[in-house]
């Protein structure tokens, strides 16, 4: 009996060892978010949002491609038989950066990226929630909702103060110098 209870401990040590280090690695991944945009922002800049977009994700690919061939991998690389949509995801992240490319000039990184984690939010929760494109169901609690809420409440309020202050006008030409 009491062996059984310290395995118990120390499984739930492990778990508990293992949902800190994934909950480190997600805000260390919120954090790279906002230097990505503003890398790819002051590219769109020059060359254009598409044009960024584009080497962005010329960038990723030969990232992604020298990892794999230094051996790092997390399952096993088959295509056969993934359904298509999963492969939109790429498509995606083209307008994200794009749209994100556009946008920053225009409104800046932090309103960006309030806008951007509010309404990730709530579809994610809508995602889980419905246990859509192979996400495993998890319902919508009230906190969740309530969470939610609460952002866009504060998205609105940031928002709301940065209409306020008059606003340099966009530049008809950008350059990385005329961006405030």
């Amino acid at each position: 009996m009491g062996i059984d209870l310290r395995v118990r401990r120390l499984a739930i040590v492990v778990i508990d060892s293992m949902s800190i280090l994934f909950i480190l690695f997600s805000l260390f991944n919120g954090a790279l978010l906002s230097f990505q945009q503003a890398l790819n922002a002051a590219l769109g800049v020059r060359l254009g949002s598409m044009g960024s977009s584009v080497m962005n994700c010329l960038a990723g690919t030969l990232f992604a491609g020298i990892l794999l061939l230094m051996g790092f991998q997390t399952g096993q690389f088959k295509t056969v038989g993934v359904p298509l949509i999963y492969f939109l995801g790429g498509g995606l992240g083209v307008c994200m950066v794009a749209m994100s490319n556009y946008a920053i000039p225009r409104i800046g990184i932090v309103m960006t990226a309030i806008l951007f984690t509010t309404s990730q939010l709530f579809a994610s929760s809508l995602i889980d929630h419905f246990g859509l494109l192979g996400a495993k169901a998890m319902p919508l609690t009230f906190f969740h909702g309530i969470g939610i809420v609460l952002l866009a409440v504060g998205a609105m309020l940031v928002f709301t103060k940065e209409k306020s202050r008059s606003a340099p006008p966009i530049p008809q030409k950008t350059s990385l110098e005329n961006l405030p």
